[in-house]
């Protein structure tokens, strides 16, 4: 999950190299879709509501489902 006010790409890049250098996976099973963090979002979750705002959660299921 993205929060807007945080660069991650350095982060990103340390993740990925781990990623890289303790798994035979490689960067393979990193996923490129990104999450931001909207409150809105939170909020409407803990209300047991589905938000139809951003379509993040859809692209990370998209992407999913053409990796299997």
């Amino acid at each position: 999950m993205l929060r807007g006010q945080v660069n991650y790409s350095e982060a990103k890049r340390d993740f990925e190299d781990a990623i890289e250098n303790l798994t035979p996976y490689n960067k393979k099973i990193i996923l490129n879709s990104e999450i931001n963090n909207y409150i809105d979002i939170a909020r409407k979750t803990q209300e047991g509501n589905v938000s139809i705002d951003k379509n993040d959660f859809e692209m990370l299921t998209r992407e999913i489902m053409n990796r299997i």
